[in-house]
C-alpha cells in the first residue's frame, strides 16, 4: 500500500468509527448515553495514539501527520461537544 493510501484509509476510519460506535452504544444500544460518550472519547482519541506509539515499522511522515490530525479532530469535537451539553448560551453559539 502507498502512503497516501493509508492516510485515506485512516481519516475513513475516524470520520465512521465515532459514527459506528454512537449506533452500537447508544441510547438504544447496550449503554446509556453517559457512558456511551465517555467509552467513544477514550477510545477514539487514545486509539491513534497507541498504534502511532507502538508500531515497530520505518518512520513515516505520512502516517504520522494523518493520525495526528484524526486526534486533534477527535480533540476539538470532543472539547465542543462539552461546551455545548454545559450549555452556556454565548460560547454554544459562538462554536
Amino acid at each position: 500500500m502507498t502512503d497516501k493510501m493509508v492516510n485515506g484509509i485512516l481519516f475513513i476510519i475516524a470520520g465512521l468509527g465515532s459514527i459506528a460506535v454512537y449506533m452500537g452504544l447508544g441510547e438504544t444500544g447496550l449503554l446509556d448515553k453517559g457512558h456511551t460518550e465517555k467509552i467513544a472519547a477514550y477510545a477514539l482519541v487514545t486509539i491513534p495514539l497507541a498504534f502511532m506509539m507502538t508500531r515497530n515499522v520505518v518512520r513515516n511522515t505520512f502516517i504520522d501527520a494523518g493520525l495526528l490530525i484524526i486526534v486533534v479532530g477527535l480533540s476539538m469535537g470532543l472539547v465542543s461537544d462539552a461546551i455545548n451539553s454545559a450549555e452556556l448560551s454565548a460560547e454554544s453559539n459562538s462554536i
